[in-house]
């Protein structure tokens, strides 16, 4: 797992150790145990097999924990300042959508849609193309890793650049399509997409069921217990809830029970 931590250079010797994360001063007393078992089985004048084998497992551990910091530091002093110049042609089809959650054509007509400019002026007076702009957003909304990591192994510069792209991304959206945003219940009515909606979930059960039902409510879930798992009412041999209840508050994808809202 990467650290990203920040090395405080200006320290001086008595003091550099404040500057070590939590998982190097764990390391750091391992180390000392360690080497510490070592200079034991050196002192004495004879090893026998046991020992030695010890000594040896001892010096493998050791190896490996100083390996590992020098990685650990290796992996924190990973910083981006290339630009890499995405855009959409840079990515295929297929990363694409386990990127975007589109299609490459979709995201053209997206990009055109959301009247995205062929450069944006940030906040901080950089310049980056709107199409660059675009995708940084997408990706961050999509995926919702750490900006550091977007800035240093998909689309270049450093994560301050990422932080104004993604900033200047939702003010736009917000400025120019608020009304698509917020309040949009009568827009999605007029143009008929409810309606359209309703069709194809009455469609995907054969006309059964669900014949009034336009969506389904997909954003927070509150975990709560099991519902409906005793009886309906007290006394002996009462009638027990029936399972749809529970299947009712079930959420598959979370694999937990809970009442949903949207926020």
């Amino acid at each position: 797992k990467m650290r990203w931590k920040v090395p405080k250079r200006n320290l001086n010797v008595h003091k550099r150790h404040l500057a070590s994360t939590p998982d190097d001063r764990v390391y750091t007393k391992r180390l000392v145990r360690q080497f510490g078992d070592i200079a034991t089985l050196l002192g004495n004048n004879t090893l026998d097999s046991s020992s030695t084998a010890r000594l040896f497992d001892l010096g493998v551990l050791t190896l490996t924990e100083i390996c590992r910091i020098n990685i650990a530091d290796e992996e924190s002093s990973v910083t981006s300042t290339e630009d890499f110049e995405r855009s959409i042609e840079s990515f295929n089809d297929s990363e694409c959508v386990s990127c975007f959650r589109f299609q490459k054509a979709d995201l053209f007509r997206l990009k055109r849609a959301l009247q995205f400019p062929e450069v944006v002026h940030l906040s901080n007076r950089s310049t980056m193309s709107g199409e660059e702009v675009f995708l940084r957003g997408l990706f961050e909304l999509v995926s919702g890793s750490d900006q550091i990591e977007i800035a240093t192994f998909v689309f270049g510069r450093d994560q301050s650049q990422q932080s104004q792209a993604f900033s200047w991304f939702i003010n736009h959206l917000y400025n120019n399509f608020s009304d698509l945003l917020t309040d949009n219940l009568d827009w999605w009515y007029t143009e008929g997409y409810l309606q359209r909606s309703m069709e194809a979930i009455l469609n995907k059960f054969n006309g059964n069921q669900f014949d009034n039902i336009c969506a389904f409510i997909d954003c927070n879930c509150w975990q709560t217990c099991r519902p409906g798992g005793g009886p309906s009412q007290g006394g002996a041999d009462a009638e027990r809830w029936s399972p749809q209840v529970q299947r009712a508050f079930y959420n598959g994808w979370k694999s937990t029970h809970g009442l949903k809202h949207q926020t």
